[in-house]
């Protein structure tokens, strides 16, 4: 990983990460503000309304 860090600084020296695994499940647990359908925290939270039409790839046309 640190050489990948080096060759695009500017892409991941700003991404957040967790140095504990165990303080990370602790907060996933008791964190009311983290669930399972999180990938990242959202402040905005429950009050984007989802606009969003996705299709299912087999009516895509190719």
């Amino acid at each position: 990983m640190p050489e990948i860090k080096k060759t695009a600084p500017e892409h991941y020296e700003t991404l957040y990460y967790h140095k504990s695994w165990t303080k990370l499940f602790f907060r996933f647990l008791f964190d009311k503000e983290i669930s399972l359908f999180n990938r990242i925290l959202r402040k905005e939270r429950g009050k984007v309304a989802l606009t969003d039409v996705s299709k299912p790839d087999a009516e895509m046309s190719v």
